[in-house]
């Protein structure tokens, strides 16, 4: 059960660190495309000589830059909240792989004392079974002793009578 746990615990660690590596590479990509963007602008400016397509361009080139910067803070933003939760959901999972393992080493000391009583009760049973085989052997041989004196004394008694 314990490895169970353990096992799911390390699949979703691993799921939520490739979902965060994915957001990563995402904005990763936004900022390339961005960059690609603003080359293509500058080269255009640069082309374009005439002073009203140049302040239009200048125009559109701040207005993409500022849509590609708001949409890079906000994928930021987003990256950010979730590799905060993923976090925290590391922490908690380490917290529960910690009382488990806490746990795991209850059961296994209570284990190992239960295995040191069940061995001192076998010890004690071992002890009283031979001390009962002592007995029964004891019993067996003044039974014997007794059957042999009865034996001698009916002899005594059938010589005395005669």
């Amino acid at each position: 059960m314990l490895q169970a746990e353990t096992g799911e615990l390390n699949t979703t660690l691993k799921t939520l660190t490739e979902q965060n590596q994915q957001l990563v590479e995402k904005v990763s990509s936004t900022q390339e495309l961005l960059k690609t963007a603003q080359d293509e602008l500058y080269e255009q400016r640069s082309v374009t000589s005439d002073p009203e397509k140049r302040m239009e361009e200048k125009e559109s080139c701040s207005s993409l830059k500022e849509t590609s910067q708001q949409t890079f803070k906000e994928e930021l933003q987003e990256v950010l909240s979730r590799v905060s939760s993923l976090s925290e959901e590391r922490d908690q999972l380490q917290e529960a792989l910690e009382g488990m393992r806490v746990e795991k080493r209850q059961l296994g000391e209570e284990l190992e004392d239960r295995i040191r009583m069940m061995s001192a009760v076998q010890e004690k049973l071992s002890q009283q079974e031979q001390w009962s085989r002592h007995q029964q052997e004891r019993d067996a041989e003044l039974k014997h002793e007794v059957q042999h004196l009865e034996e001698q004394l009916q002899t005594q008694t059938k010589q005395q009578a005669r």
